[in-house]
């Protein structure tokens, strides 16, 4: 699994989450805009199961919803995935 940057898939994720954290957004569209990334990253995980960014992304958008729990599960997974994968683990540990 790839957390290359450069990895087109992690651009667009990256892209879906700066879009629903923008700061100027009213937290009714910011929540919108993460739930709507989080159902598009539940079907991620259908294709993609051993894709570390999409469980990455789905703990960013977990956490934002204030789902601690979940967040803290799927940055462990992703760390799991790539053990090289650092800021999954400190994400998670974080959220002790």
């Amino acid at each position: 699994a790839s957390t290359n940057p450069e990895d087109p898939w992690i651009t667009d994720q990256r892209s879906v989450i700066a879009q629903a954290s923008n700061a100027e957004a009213p937290t009714n569209t910011k929540n919108q805009a993460y739930l709507q990334a989080a159902q598009v990253l539940d079907k991620a995980l259908l294709i993609a199961p051993d894709h570390d960014p999409v469980y990455y992304w789905t703990a960013k958008c977990q956490q934002a919803l204030g789902d601690r729990e979940s967040a803290k599960l799927n940055y462990l997974k992703a760390y799991g995935l790539d053990n090289s994968f650092l800021e999954a683990k400190r994400a998670a540990d974080e959220l002790k």
